[in-house]
């Protein structure tokens, strides 16, 4: 928890006449009951997104591509502002994916990484985030049957150049 959000929920509790920690921890509760209610909610509507795709895909229907949301991490950071092995890592998982397009997931990445000497078991958690990386910039995404595909932004990948 960051400092500025306890001074702000307590400077509102004063505002709002919650002046005792008990008082302060019952408005908590009550927020946090209203947060858990709105989480509970967007799940549920993740299930029906889900379902709604099916029926599309069941009755014939094209489904609209969207961006995935990608979770944890900061996609913000430019490339040339990235550590050095993340930078190596994301261009080599856009070489293999452009040497090797087709039905590549990201278990079948992780053990060519290992097999290739790129990447050690131990590093899976640094491929998972360059692929998640190349994903909130659009350049990676996932298809039906969550295999890698190059994304609407395959073409500001990194090149070993960049």
């Amino acid at each position: 928890m960051s400092g500025n959000f306890l001074t702000e929920f307590i400077a509102k509790c004063v505002e709002e006449g919650k002046t005792t920690p008990v008082e302060m921890c019952q408005v908590a509760e009550e927020r946090l009951n209203e947060v858990n209610e709105k989480i509970k909610r967007a799940e549920e509507l993740k299930v029906e997104k889900a379902d709604l795709h099916g029926v599309i895909r069941q009755l014939g229907g094209s489904k609209p591509k969207e961006l995935r949301e990608y979770r944890n991490a900061d996609f913000s950071i430019p490339f040339d502002k990235l550590a050095d092995h993340y930078k190596v890592l994301c261009t080599n998982i856009c070489n293999i994916m452009e040497d090797d397009p087709n039905d590549l997931t990201i278990s079948d990445l992780m053990n060519k990484f290992s097999s290739m000497g790129l990447a050690t078991i131990e590093d899976n958690e640094l491929v998972y985030w360059s692929i998640k990386w190349l994903g909130g910039r659009g350049i990676v995404d996932k298809d039906e049957s969550m295999c890698l595909v190059k994304g609407p932004n395959w073409e500001d990948r990194p090149h070993a150049s960049n």
